[in-house]
């Protein structure tokens, strides 16, 4: 489920953190959680978690902005600022969404804004094959269990098809646990197919995760990919690759 919300400005600070995807992702998650709390969720009693760990976002569109590099902070300088959220959620949970969110403050930095409309958006019709661009960076990494590093990979890279599709098959598995006994998940849905449409762009930033901060690197770029509409439904709603909490692997439909 999509939706875009319209936040608008309740003081006249208007400042930002650069990297205000941790501070939206909590208000949100906070937001959720209380009215889960406040009310008795008709649904099923994993509703909480199937919404915060599908939960992810794009980018803020301003009205009017300006970065300011060395305090590293975005200044709103205008009253409104739009953006989607998507939740891999059913049509009959919309309404609690909706509910939840709406006319309610959300404090980024020094900014108070204040949820000012919940507008949903008309499910995606997901085909065979679709092509994709990224609005924010896809990232997928590989372990070392010996030394523990982490490798960020690149969509040039070879493996990059398959720890793509063993990613969302796990998610796949993760909403059935009758079947999440299954082992070597790369020998799974053989059409699964990724193309590299455009030259990607490398990004390195700093996630803020609770107490810690980590550091990612990620790429945008435009893809086609071959797969399973249920695997295409996974990645547009939840985001495609590691941490789509923040908003990374958020993509737009191109065809």
């Amino acid at each position: 489920m999509q939706f875009k919300l319209t936040l608008r400005k309740e003081n006249k600070t208007g400042a930002l953190p650069v990297n205000y995807r941790y501070d939206f992702y909590k208000n949100i998650s906070a937001l959720i959680d209380r009215s889960i709390a406040l009310q008795d969720v008709p649904f099923s009693s994993d509703f909480r978690n199937r919404v915060v760990s599908s939960f992810t976002f794009g980018l803020f569109d301003f009205d009017a902005y300006e970065i300011r590099e060395q305090a590293q902070r975005v200044v709103h300088l205008g009253e409104d600022l739009s953006l989607e959220i998507r939740f891999l959620i059913e049509d009959q949970e919309e309404d609690f969404i909706q509910k939840a969110l709406t006319n309610q403050q959300v404090l980024l930095g020094d900014t108070i804004y204040r949820i000012a409309a919940v507008k949903s958006v008309p499910p995606m019709d997901f085909q065979d094959v679709m092509d994709y661009r990224c609005m924010c960076p896809i990232s997928l990494a590989t372990h070392c269990p010996s030394s523990g590093s982490i490798s960020f990979l690149s969509p040039r890279d070879q493996s990059f098809n398959d720890f793509l599709k063993v990613d969302l098959i796990k998610r796949l598995l993760r909403d059935h646990p009758e079947v999440s006994g299954l082992k070597d998940l790369g020998q799974y849905c053989p059409e699964f197919q990724f193309r590299l449409l455009s030259e990607p762009k490398k990004e390195g930033f700093h996630i803020q995760c609770d107490e810690s901060c980590q550091s990612i690197v990620g790429y945008q770029f435009d893809f086609q990919l071959k797969a399973s509409p249920v695997l295409h439904e996974l990645g547009f709603y939840e985001g495609f690759g590691l941490t789509h909490s923040m908003g990374l692997g958020f993509v737009e439909v191109l065809a």
